[in-house]
Formats: C-alpha cells, sequence, structure tokens
C-alpha cells in the first residue's frame, strides 16, 4: 500500500483554525469522523492519550499522530496545514505547520507502518516537505504526494525518482 492511495483532496485541510496540538487534533479527526460522536469521542481521548505520553512531532515543523480503532474501516490519512505555527513541544522545539493524523483498525497495523514510514521520508525530503508548506489546493498538495518517489514504498518507484 502506498500513500497516494490512502489520500485524496478531501482529506487535505489547509489553513486549519487550531492554535493549540489539541485543537489541532480534534480538527483532524473531525475530517474522519463527525464530531460529537461516540467513535470520535473514543478515537480522541485515544489521541490525546498518546500525545501525552509520546510526542508526534517528528521534527522539521511535521507532526504524524496516530490511533488505533475499529471505529474506522480501513487506514485513513489525513493531511492538514497551518500557516499559522502550532506548538508542540517538538525534540527539535519548532512550531508545527504541517500535520498527519493517520488512523486504522488494529488489523491493519502493517499497512498502518507501510503508510507512516512513506509519510516520514515525504516530509524529510526539503523539495516535497516545501512543496506541501506552498501548494495552493488540495489537489495540489495529493500532486507533490503522488510524484514523490519517497512517499511510495520501499523499491516501489524508479531509479532516481
Amino acid at each position: 500500500m502506498e500513500l497516494r492511495q490512502c489520500i485524496g483532496p478531501a482529506d487535505v485541510i489547509l489553513g486549519m483554525k487550531a492554535r493549540d496540538r489539541w485543537e489541532a487534533l480534534r480538527e483532524l479527526l473531525e475530517r474522519v469522523l463527525p464530531a460529537r460522536g461516540r467513535e470520535h469521542g473514543e478515537v480522541l481521548s485515544a489521541l490525546y492519550d498518546a500525545e501525552g505520553c509520546r510526542c508526534s512531532a517528528v521534527g522539521r515543523s511535521v507532526i504524524v499522530a496516530h490511533a488505533v480503532t475499529n471505529a474506522v474501516r480501513g487506514l485513513k490519512v489525513i493531511f492538514g496545514r497551518s500557516e499559522r505555527a502550532i506548538p508542540w513541544d517538538a525534540p527539535d522545539g519548532r512550531m508545527v505547520h504541517l500535520l498527519w493524523l493517520l488512523i486504522h483498525p488494529p488489523a491493519q497495523h502493517g499497512a498502518y507502518l507501510d503508510i507512516l514510514a512513506q509519510t516520514v521520508r515525504l516530509c524529510r525530503c526539503d523539495r516535497h516537505r516545501d512543496a506541501l508548506l506552498e501548494a495552493p489546493t488540495p489537489g495540489e498538495v495529493i500532486a507533490v504526494i503522488a510524484g514523490a518517489a519517497c512517499a511510495r514504498q520501499e523499491g516501489g518507484g524508479p531509479p532516481g525518482a
């Protein structure tokens, strides 16, 4: 499974409104699960618990939050971008602008690990991270992801891409 297969324009939030990490997690989750539903509350609680135990920041102004739940069918990937820097207590001390949320049922843990690795590789590449920061539309964000060989499974892209 590849990252580009798990995300579409409807899964992209440009201009996030969140002012802190808790609001940001809630805003990302609402794209997958409607607010105030039982599943929403359970997944939000799991996200908050996970964030309280370990920081989802991976550095370079990027976070990758995740939750395991039976409230979703299949792996869900949401991408958000905030023009306003969001404080996150990242290990590198940087504020966050690029946010990813990965939610999956327990049976899809292997696929989740593949997508997590692809997401981190994508965001560690300066060219692709900058393109994600500058993409004017959700469609352009998807084009960046689809065109990035580093956002494919190991060995999945053409040589030199």
